[in-house]
């Protein structure tokens, strides 16, 4: 019925001018996606904010997710090393309860016998401690709840 001319060498059979099989109209079912947890991107910001005294390798802080038991941000002693500087730190951590707890290793705190040094944390902007007059630690537990 229909007539083909060949030029050159032959590559193989000349292709049909009908597809064999008609396509479908139809689109095929795909995967069902349904996720196997919800995803939890929410997190509640704390900031640590602390004014150095004079001697600022004796103070060091903690701190603890309360419900697990683990301490989830840690500042070890010798880590400031500026007299009268103001350090703020920030991090993102799941909703709970919280217990921060910071020390000074000579046992007088942070403020008052040698200038004015402070601290204050904010839980998911909310002061939830300060202070700097202490001996050889001061701690506060804040946040929310265990439950789930």
């Amino acid at each position: 019925d229909s007539t083909s001319e060949t030029f050159g060498e032959s590559c193989g059979p000349l292709p049909t001018k009908s597809p064999s099989t008609p396509p479908t109209n139809t689109p095929s079912n795909g995967p069902t996606i349904s996720p196997t947890s919800t995803p939890t991107d929410s997190c509640v910001s704390i900031q640590v904010d602390v004014l150095t005294d004079k001697y600022p390798e004796e103070t060091s802080w903690t701190l603890t997710n309360t419900c697990t038991g683990d301490e989830v941000w840690i500042k070890e002693r010798n880590e400031y090393t500026d007299k009268y500087t103001q350090y703020t730190e920030t991090k993102c951590f799941e909703p709970g309860k919280y217990t921060f707890e910071i020390r000074d290793s000579w046992g007088d705190g942070i403020c008052c016998e040698y200038e004015e040094g402070k601290y204050e944390v904010t839980y998911d902007g909310e002061v939830v401690a300060s202070g700097g007059e202490f001996d050889d630690f001061e701690s506060e537990t804040f946040g929310g709840s265990c439950d789930a």
